[in-house]
């Protein structure tokens, strides 16, 4: 299937004093291979180019299969389900992802909205431009892609989160393996390293094409909301 940009839509045409933090949507802009995702109450289907997904709702790739997920109207920033992905959508505003197995690539060239928090059993990991967060045989890894921040907090063995973040910096990683573990910092293989690039510039082309259609869209977006703005 070929990738296509799609326009963000919400939908929340509600008076921003009436829109919830559930009202908040991102659409499905690109996909490859055999994805589905489940309900925040439970029904699970296959997932198709500009489906919205909300809250709740959880994410499922197959072998060789991608799924793009934008967040704002202009594409500014997306976030790339990797293959053999489970993720779950905690919350879009603020944006909160958990990983269960698998790979996220985040690309957040204008994001407003604070740090973009990704949970995992281990680790919460925060960003606000280009990382890549893996969970796989237990352990965690994250990657930055920009000279923006990263940072690694750690889990203890009950869940709670330990004061003292790891910053993650370059083409470095950070590694967790258990709960409370200190992280290692280790270069990045240059297998890993070209997979993510290829990632990368998967969204950068999912980006270009937009700019290329100049099309605008209706959008509802936590900023839209502080400003007292609809769609």
């Amino acid at each position: 299937m070929k990738l296509a940009a799609v326009a963000f839509a919400v939908s929340c045409l509600l008076p921003a004093a009436s829109c919830l933090a559930a009202d908040y949507s991102a659409e499905i802009v690109g996909l490859k291979g055999k994805a589905q995702w489940t309900s925040a109450a439970g029904t699970r289907r296959d997932a198709s180019l500009h489906e919205l997904l909300r809250a709740g709702d959880s994410v499922h790739t197959g072998p060789g299969a991608h799924l793009d997920l934008a967040l704002d109207g202009r594409l500014n920033n997306l976030i790339a389900f990797e293959e053999g992905t489970e993720a779950r959508i905690e919350s879009l505003h603020p944006a909160v992802l958990s990983i269960q197995k698998g790979e996220l690539f985040l690309k957040l060239t204008a994001w407003f909205d604070g740090p973009l928090k990704v949970r995992l059993p281990s680790a919460v990991v925060h960003g606000q431009s280009d990382f890549r967060v893996t969970y796989r045989d237990e352990e965690v890894v994250a990657q930055n892609f920009t000279s923006a921040l990263v940072t690694v907090y750690v889990r203890d063995e009950e869940g709670k989160v330990l004061s003292q973040p790891f910053s993650v910096t370059d083409r470095h990683q950070r590694s967790v393996a258990f709960p409370g573990d200190t992280p290692q910092l280790s270069s990045i293989s240059d297998f890993e390293e070209d997979k993510a690039l290829k990632t990368q510039g998967r969204l950068e082309g999912l980006f270009a094409e937009w700019k290329r259609i100049g099309k605008t869209s209706r959008v509802f977006t936590p900023r839209k909301a502080k400003e007292g703005l609809t769609a």
